[in-house]
């Protein structure tokens, strides 16, 4: 048996021994021929590809705008909710406050009201006495 670095050796030798061929004309045409059809093809599909990528960054792009204009107006569209929440609040709050303040005068009112009379009652009682 031959171990591998002889078998390599002897390949060597055997391939050494072979004439090569030259390729004939007609042969070496055909592949020149073909390796040219298949540049035109490579070039076709790069330049497919690169128009692919300039679509596809083109349509990137509009959807990136797109979304941020959506992402303003709902920004815009909360910020605007909030400000109508807060003057809601206020206007409740001055509400309310106002309710409290006429409730104020009025219990105020009503207790004058209510001290002139039992003075004017006093005073009468005193009178007569």
């Amino acid at each position: 048996m031959l171990n591998i670095p002889s078998v390599a050796l002897l390949e060597v030798w055997v391939r050494r021994q072979v004439p090569t061929r030259p390729i004939p004309s007609v042969a070496l045409i055909e592949l020149r021929v073909e390796l040219e059809t298949l540049r035109k093809e490579k070039n076709e599909i790069e330049s497919k590809n690169r128009e692919e990528i300039i679509l596809l960054k083109a349509q990137i792009r509009d959807e990136k705008e797109l979304r941020e204009n959506a992402e303003k107006q709902v920004k815009e569209e909360k910020e605007t909710g909030n400000k109508e929440k807060k003057e809601k609040r206020e206007k409740y709050c001055q509400g309310r406050n106002f309710k409290e303040i006429i409730s104020r005068k009025r219990e105020k009112r009503h207790f004058e009201v209510k001290r002139n009379c039992s003075e004017t009652l006093r005073r009468k009682r005193e009178s007569k006495q």
